[in-house]
């Protein structure tokens, strides 16, 4: 799972009214089993969140950093929004694409007579 920059911008932003270091250090090591500052660098809340994001994109743990998040956070609602909402964006997205295309074909229909 990769997001776009826009959708990359909306997590971030979420992300960053939600966390401060302390409470996102937490977080990584209480659901994610990792230790924040082993994994990433950075000085900014938004460079921790941004490199965060990308070390999860990077090792296919974005869907593990999402719902890390929503359970974290189950009154943010704002992060509520965005996280929902990327995982069924992606979640519908990986399903569709995945799917074999199917085609119908209908090559006679008897109508059927109720006396």
């Amino acid at each position: 799972m990769t997001l776009s920059g826009e959708d990359f911008k909306k997590l971030l932003d979420a992300m960053l009214q939600a966390y401060n270091k302390s409470d996102l250090r937490q977080m990584v090591k209480f659901n994610l089993d990792k230790d924040l500052d082993e994994i990433i660098g950075g000085v900014t809340g938004a460079e921790i969140i941004f490199n965060l994001i990308q070390w999860a994109e990077a090792r296919g743990k974005l869907e593990d950093l999402l719902n890390a998040v929503s359970q974290n956070r189950p009154d943010n609602l704002e992060l509520q929004k965005t996280v929902n909402g990327l995982l069924n964006t992606y979640f519908l997205s990986a399903i569709t694409s995945t799917l074999p295309s199917v085609k119908l074909q209908v090559n006679h229909i008897e109508p059927i007579w109720y006396p």
